[in-house]
Parts: C-alpha cells; structure tokens; sequence
C-alpha cells in the first residue's frame, strides 16, 4: 500500500515539474547555442557513465515493484468498494424506510 502512494505521489510530482518547466520554456527567452552544447555533452557523458544494462535492471525491479503493489493493493480496493457498496446500500434503504 505504502509503495502504491509512493508511486502516485512520485507521478503527481513528476507531472507538476513538467507542467512548471514547460511554463519556464515558454516565458524564457531561448538559450544560446553554447549552452546547448554544453547540455548535450554532458547528456552524453551522463550516458556512458550509466551503462544500458543498469537501465534496464532498473525497470525490471521497478516493474516488480509496481506489480507486487499491485497484488497487495487489489484484494484492498475489492474489499474497499464491497463494503463501501454496502454501507451506502443500507444507508439508502435506511433513509427510504424514514421517508415513507
């Protein structure tokens, strides 16, 4: 459950740091070419220094994460929606007796 929120947290944030960058993209004016380069460099150095296969190690146990939250999670949710289905049900038919 904890890894669940962890999750929805890190896309949330995630999400709100595009939405903020692209605002920043829009309003600033665009960078020299210099700069540019100096962004690609180090992209590229950051790529030789994080090999491919670490990568993909990385997504394997990220997926196995989200997938054993997934587990836990469900039989919760199920449980969760049957007993809220319930309480409204009884909740309904309480304020339908009252009405009568």
């Amino acid at each position: 459950m904890k890894v669940f929120a962890l999750a929805i947290l890190l896309v949330s944030v995630c999400c709100m740091e595009g939405t903020v960058v692209r605002r920043e993209a829009e309003q600033a004016p665009a960078p020299s070419s210099e700069i540019v380069q100096q962004m690609q460099s180090y992209i590229a150095s950051l790529k030789e220094l994080v090999p491919q296969e670490k990568i993909e190690e990385f997504k394997a146990q990220t997926m196995a994460y989200v997938q054993q939250a997934q587990q836990h999670v469900t039989p919760a949710v199920e449980q969760f929606r049957e007993h809220a289905t319930q309480f409204f049900s009884s909740l309904l038919s309480t304020f339908q007796q009252k009405t009568k």
